[in-house]
């Protein structure tokens, strides 16, 4: 696990160096280019996600017992109420800013899988500390302090925060490292953890807040565009259910393609929009197109903007 985790931390690093580079190039190059370099990016970081996400985690014992704002010591297995739990776990050593950041994270999480399915166990000396979190955060969140002494991992030891699904035998899974400077794999992954939960849990009474999306087209024809000018497509949805919509991410088909969209809850009744630019820089008919996953029962939604460009 160590070696693995030195790896991981290797990857980032380099990835990081990677986008320094990138971003000075991207300076020097026209719009189109620009968007064509940073989709690429964004498709790089989503494979770094992949490695970085750790399917076999660690366990902990059945007997673990957790602290409650009292002080009272809780097992752990009771509050799991037979499900798989998202866990977001950090400590006082950790970073302001990171830890402010996978929180705002995590309650976006919980607008579409329900606040009950996460918990937030944290190593802190203090219950008094527990009850300023809860204060400070305005958490809706379950919170609980868990020893260090009592996880028996190697995450343990990486600074920052972490993240991973607790199953009811107390078994982690999907355990992850986020980074301050690669904010979409932890979209992405978030994006991931929804769509477990989804498949396992998909009405209200298992506490999952779907909402229901509805576009008013899925298919755009922009017509003929000449070359080097914008060539976009504007996609309205209305969030017609009871629940905030979260989109959670857009993933379009290849490179020549880059999205735009609202990253915040769009509420019942309220209208949103997702763009899609294509690449004008080549002559020829296009067809592209980028899937939507969200909150949503319809979810994923495929969206496909076509055209022409001249020149």
């Amino acid at each position: 696990m160590k070696f693995i985790l030195i790896s991981l931390i290797g990857v980032i690093l380099a990835l990081n160096i990677l986008l320094l580079v990138r971003n000075s190039e991207i300076k020097q190059r026209s719009i189109d280019e620009q968007a064509t370099l940073m989709n690429q990016i964004d498709m790089l970081e989503s494979k770094v996600l992949k490695q970085t996400i750790m399917t076999d985690g660690f366990k902990l014992s059945t007997e673990t017992k957790v602290e409650d704002e009292s002080g009272k010591e809780v097992p752990l297995k009771t509050l799991m109420d037979d499900k798989n739990k998202v866990i977001l776990r950090f400590s006082p050593s950790d970073c302001l800013s990171c830890v402010n950041a996978q929180i705002d994270s995590i309650k976006r999480l919980s607008l579409s899988i329900g606040s009950k399915n996460i918990l937030l166990l944290v190593n802190y000396n203090s219950q008094n500390d527990l009850k300023i979190l809860k204060k400070k955060y305005a958490l809706g969140i379950s919170i609980y302090n868990l020893p260090s002494e009592r996880v028996s991992s190697s995450f343990e030891t990486v600074p920052g925060p972490y993240f991973f699904l607790l199953s009811k035998d107390l078994s982690s899974s999907m355990v992850f490292t986020p980074s301050s400077t690669l904010p979409k794999c932890t979209s992405d992954y978030l994006a991931e953890i929804q769509a477990v939960f989804n498949k396992t849990n998909s009405t209200i009474g298992n506490d999952i807040i779907n909402s229901i999306c509805l576009f008013k087209k899925t298919d755009l024809n922009i017509g003929t565009i000449k070359k080097g000018h914008k060539a976009e497509a504007v996609f309205i949805l209305k969030n017609t259910g009871k629940y905030p919509l979260l989109l959670n991410k857009v993933t379009p088909s290849c490179s020549c393609t880059v999205a735009g969209w609202q990253h915040l809850p769009i509420q019942p009744g309220d209208t949103s929009s997702i763009r899609l630019q294509y690449d004008s820089g080549k002559v020829g008919y296009f067809n592209k197109d980028a899937f939507v996953f969200m909150n949503s029962a319809n979810s994923p939604v495929r969206l496909v903007i076509s055209g022409e460009i001249v020149e």
